[in-house]
């Protein structure tokens, strides 16, 4: 696998997803800073940009392809856009790549640095939870997609007469003695429920399987999911670092 000779620059980092932007600067593979915000203003841009040299960019964008951000960057400033024709440590057996999202290609790449040669499950939990595994011989099989936390409990609300708009994260009560309990048995018990059984079943396809769990909710899960191995909200941002190491012009 070949690196770039111009690895140790400065490598701006922009996660565009459905309800914030996740921002980072690298310098090879040392984190220097990272953001979690719903929007940016373009003279904080320009100043960390200015701040830590940046030289050059990778963007993740599952949002609009016209995201207001991509205007703030400096004209002179590389910027790759990943997708899955992208340079990748890892073959795509994805039926449809032109419509797989980059953040899950980072994702595999982020855990995939870390965990070389081992097959994964990389589950992120963010506005929708998704789940993808890399096979032995680094192949990219896919996974699932499923509506995240927030997204249950919004769809609850959204589309009944009664039911409040609950933000709630704590442990789940079995059985609901109210309707807002009802309602945290339900979204947060069924995920709970969903990511266990999801987890058990790749782990009957492939032995010495690595389980990380990222985004927004990464940590929450991890208090309640046995199965899961590493809990790393920063997974796709690392892989997108990685990944625009990899970018040899």
């Amino acid at each position: 696998m070949t690196v770039c000779k111009e690895d140790l620059l400065t490598n701006l980092v922009l996660d565009l997803g459905n309800t914030f932007i996740k921002l980072a600067v690298f310098r090879a593979d040392s984190l220097l800073v990272a953001h979690r915000v719903r929007t940016v203003e373009e003279s904080y841009l320009t100043s960390l940009i200015q701040r830590y040299s940046v030289r050059r960019a990778i963007v993740s964008n599952v949002t609009d392809s016209n995201h207001p951000i991509l205007h703030m960057l400096p004209s002179g400033l590389p910027c790759h856009r990943l997708t899955a024709d992208s340079f990748l440590p890892f073959t795509v057996a994805y039926s449809t790549p032109a419509t797989l999202g980059a953040d899950r290609l980072a994702a595999i790449a982020g855990a995939m640095q870390e965990f070389p040669g081992r097959p994964l499950l990389v589950i992120d939990a963010g506005t929708a939870i998704t789940y993808d595994v890399l096979a032995p011989a680094e192949r990219y099989l896919g996974g699932a997609i499923s509506p995240g936390i927030a997204l249950r409990y919004s769809s609850l609300h959204g589309y009944t007469a009664h039911l409040p708009l609950l933000d709630w994260r704590g442990f789940p009560p079995k059985i609901g003695d109210s309707t807002v309990g009802s309602m945290q048995a339900g979204v947060l018990g069924g995920i709970l429920a969903e990511v266990e059984s999801y987890a058990t079943a790749i782990q009957l396809e492939f032995s010495n399987l690595v389980i990380i769990l990222t985004g927004g909710d990464a940590f929450y899960l991890h208090r309640f999911i046995k199965s899961c191995n590493f809990a790393r909200p920063n997974l796709v941002l690392y892989g997108l670092n990685y990944l625009l190491n990899l970018q040899c012009e």
